[in-house]
């Protein structure tokens, strides 16, 4: 009987909704159901790819023929049992329902006594089958995680399985390895494109008196990267029985005695224990310890001191429960001036010997994704102890760095080493009562800041307190410290808490550049700074702008702006872009140039074009900005519009901003009802489209569109993002071509900004950069109830305020919006100066659409995983 596919029954729909909240022992079933389904011999016979099957939409009989359903224990139900009857009891069934399996073989040899034909390959291949069932199956979990699209070539992916598994029945070793590489690769793609950071995975490995014989060696035998933890009692026993010539070229990593505790210990006997470890290992092995593990929860103030004195990093890996150090990044350098400067990882394990922990792989990844500047997962576990599952994890790291590269401690410190150039804690930010930071010992905001940024915040404060400025005023706009400014807010006792908004990464609160303007900031005067870990994106403010040196390359020409990342030629005839690439890449991504459209229909209007010669308005080390100027006329000669195109490329950056402006007041064409537009071409048809964050990919038929976001044109290699700071009307022009409208209010023109960006993992970030410019301060994070001037706290650190305004009219509040930066759903509180009446939502037409709760004097504002809203409080 022919095998016409392979499907797991789970509740839910698709990989999308695949469950990973599981005890340990539904977490393994799904986990062995899903990668038995991979096994070599099925998806050869069945020529497909295994797939999910929902309990809630169960095949009937014609569409389960000649298929084998796998259904874990904690899918059953009683619809599923009568499903289940039903097909059994009719006559000559073609499907067999696998659901009474404790491991993988045991579901293979069940599909093997079935009457499908199926052609073994004896269990050769089946290993790296199931690692890569793995690895796709995380793959599509980090992918929704992340709130991106799947950007897998399904087809080719398929084909490229399928020949592999072809392969591996017909025992071509040399093919399957070829089509090994290729699947690896097609999915490696994802990785580029949503999430094109290393992770690094450490395999932690914990020696006692009962895991030195057999488990020990086959520890050994496996040649993953991993390293060894020991105590000395460990040490010696392994000198005693001859085991220690076995972990002669490992990483050893050394940890205190077993019922020690360091952090009641006095400073002479933390010392002493702590040295006792590090000698024990040095003396048996005649090398000394990769790192100190630390593997209590309380942390030893005086650790670093006597770990800086020896030259060894800490690893911090709680495995007893208890109130856990909390600090912002798992990896930094611990630090304190004239006494210790000691490379530190604390971050809580995950348990080796779970399939749960495997299963949620792709969720803690996403996480850390997000939250660190060096994304790390720590896995622990006795030797021998390790879960056959977690042979998954090894097989995929070994062949490709899609979930993560294993290395050893050794290795991990020195390539981190430098890393993170703010991920420096102080001593006191980590003390055994994992104090708030801040205090004498945080940063405080420099004289350095541009005057308009600080003289734009306090005003809107000000705006928003309803105060008066009078005498003041000229205090508040001078140049100074925010805690001038603090203290001009403060006068009358009227307000607690400090000024603006939001506690984010390594303690930095984020104010907006210019308060609340509404156009976005001249890129020609604006300062420009390095990209805020915290944020991830580049931000405005800080040092002035840099003069252009003898040894800079010149970053704009006449017919030319480049960067360290791109290149963009202009086309003479037009103003347009003729070219934009990447230096990586040196292909052509798009072409871009001003059009008109005409009536209710938006008719393409045929232009000609008369531009002047290009104007170089910065040449600086840090920016390059030219200026075209174009009048489009008729074929008549009639003129239709002037347009002015402003091209800015920053350093270092894949971002290129786009000034739009259109000015039809000299127009005397005879054509009316006119609409302005920039029109992208891609050099290729097979782009798809996705707009936005909530939507899905655009149809291919749907000429018409809006774009509340960014607009993302993707193919199999490379992507091109369009953010703006406003809502675009977008109409597709041929296969390859999209028209952006420009907004106006009336038919004499229009002007916005458009950002571009080539290869963008987060296109979300590109819409946060055409909406508003941030600027970055080494300030301490705020507290609600904290003393200092404040205007509005928001105690979520994964949302961030894009702007803030005073509402106009009479009536007192503000109008706020905020971004949700983390990938997951938050209820965020939000607490003002001013304890609020009212809170409403506002939709994208700026009408108020529904009440808010709040919470005694805080406002819930709901946000959905990277959701963009904006909201309105009143008092």
């Amino acid at each position: 009987m022919d095998l016409r596919r392979v499907a797991i029954l789970l509740p839910g729909e698709g990989l999308g909704e695949f469950p990973t909240d599981l005890h340990e022992r539904d977490a393994a079933q799904a986990l062995h159901a899903w990668t038995a389904a991979w096994r070599p011999e099925l998806i050869a016979a069945a020529g497909r790819l295994p797939g999910v099957c929902s309990t809630a939409a169960l095949p009937d009989e014609v569409d389960a023929a000649g298929a084998i359903l796998i259904l874990p224990e904690f899918a059953r139900s009683e619809p599923v049992d009568r499903w289940r009857q039903d097909l059994g009891e009719s006559e000559g069934s073609r499907t067999l329902v696998i659901d009474s399996f404790g491991s993988r073989e045991e579901v293979i040899a069940s599909a093997q006594e079935s009457n499908f034909e199926l052609t073994s390959c004896d269990g050769h291949w089946s290993s790296e089958f199931y690692a890569l069932g793995y690895a796709y199956l995380q793959t599509e979990l980090l992918t929704q995680g992340l709130v991106f699209p799947s950007v897998i070539n399904g087809e080719d992916l398929e084909a490229a399985i399928v020949a592999a598994a072809r392969a591996a029945v017909a025992r071509n070793d040399a093919q399957v390895e070829k089509q090994l590489r290729t699947v690896y690769d097609l999915l490696e793609q994802v990785r580029e494109h949503v999430y094109p950071v290393e992770t690094s995975l450490l395999d932690i490995v914990l020696l006692g008196e009962t895991t030195i014989g057999q488990r020990l060696e086959r520890e050994v035998a496996l040649p993953t990267p991993k390293s060894f933890v020991m105590s000395p009692d460990t040490a010696e026993m392994l000198v005693a029985t001859r085991k220690a010539g076995e972990l002669a070229q490992a990483c050893l990593l050394a940890t205190h005695a077993r019922g020690a505790h360091l952090a009641r210990a006095s400073p002479g006997v933390l010392q002493e224990s702590v040295q006792q470890s590090l000698s024990a290992v040095a003396d048996a092995f005649g090398k000394p310890a990769a790192a100190f593990v630390l593997t209590e929860p309380e942390l030893p103030v005086r650790l670093p001191d006597v770990l800086d004195a020896a030259s060894t990093p800490l690893v911090g890996v709680p495995l007893s429960p208890g109130p856990v150090v909390r600090c912002d990044q798992p990896r930094f350098v611990w630090r304190e001036p004239a006494r210790f400067d000691l490379e530190t990882l604390i971050t809580t394990p995950r348990d080796a010997a779970s399939a749960h922990t495997l299963l949620r792989h792709a969720k803690r990844l996403g996480e850390s994704l997000y939250r660190d500047h060096i994304s790390t997962e720590v896995f622990v576990a006795w030797a021998g102890e390790r879960h056959e599952l977690f042979e998954d994890l090894r097989t995929v790291a070994h062949r490709s760095g899609l979930l993560g590269r294993f290395q050893t401690v050794e290795e991990y410190f020195h390539q981190t080493e430098g890393a993170a150039p703010d991920g420096q804690v102080r001593d006191e930010e980590l003390g055994p009562q994992a104090a708030e930071a801040g205090g004498d010992g945080s940063p405080t905001l420099s004289d350095s800041i541009c005057q308009r940024n600080v003289a734009g915040v306090s005003s809107c404060a000000l705006d928003l307190l309803a105060k008066q400025c009078d005498e003041q005023t000229e205090g508040c706009e001078a140049p100074g410290r925010l805690e001038q400014v603090a203290a001009t807010l403060q006068r009358d006792g009227a307000v607690e808490g400090k000024l603006v908004c939001n506690p984010l990464s390594m303690q930095r609160v984020v104010l907006l550049a210019d308060g609340a303007a509404d156009s976005p900031c001249d890129l020609l005067a604006s300062p420009l700074v390095p990209s805020v870990p915290g944020l991830g994106y580049r931000v405005f403010g800080g040092q002035p702008p840099k003069p252009l040196t003898a040894n800079d390359a010149h970053r704009a020409t006449q017919g030319e702006l480049r960067n360290e990342l791109m290149d963009l030629a202009i086309d003479p005839r037009t103003g347009g872009v003729q070219s934009l690439k990447t230096h990586s890449s040196r292909r052509n991504r798009l072409a871009l140039r001003p059009v008109a459209r005409r009536g209710k229909t938006l008719i393409d209007v045929p232009l000609e074009y008369k531009c002047d010669p290009s104007e170089v308005i910065a040449n600086a080390s840090d920016r390059g900005i030219v200026r075209t100027r174009a009048v489009l006329s008729d074929l008549r000669g009639g003129e239709v519009a002037r347009c002015t195109l402003q091209y800015a490329l920053l350093a270092q950056w894949n971002r290129v901003f786009v000034d739009v402006e259109f000015d039809a007041s000299s127009a005397d064409t005879k054509l009316d009802e006119l609409n302005y537009a920039i029109r992208i071409a891609l050099p290729e048809g097979a782009h798809r489209a996705h707009r936005s964050v909530q939507w899905a990919r655009l149809p291919e038929h749907r000429q018409q569109f809006i774009v509340s976001d960014y607009l993302q044109l993707s193919e199999a290699r490379s992507s091109v993002t369009l953010g703006s700071g406003t809502l675009l009307r977008c109409l597709r022009h041929g296969p390859r071509m999209v028209d952006l409208l420009i907004p106006s209010s009336d038919e004499r023109g229009g002007r916005c900004r458009l950002v571009l960006a080539l290869d963008e993992a987060h296109p979300l970030r590109v819409a946060l950069d055409a909406a508003a410019q941030l600027l970055p301060c080494n300030l301490a994070s705020c507290r609600a109830s904290e003393s200092g001037a404040w205007t509005a706290h928001i105690d979520s650190p994964n949302v961030q305020v894009v702007s803030l305004a005073p509402l106009e009219g009479s009536q007192q509040g503000v109008r706020l919006s905020v971004l949700e930066t983390a990938g997951r759903t938050t209820d965020a509180r939000a607490r003002f100066a001013r304890r609020p009446q009212a809170a409403w939502l506002v939709d994208f037409r700026g009408e108020r659409s529904g009440v808010l709760d709040t919470v005694g004097e805080a406002v819930v504002l709901p946000l959905g995983a990277n959701q963009w809203r904006t909201f309105e409080v009143t008092w």
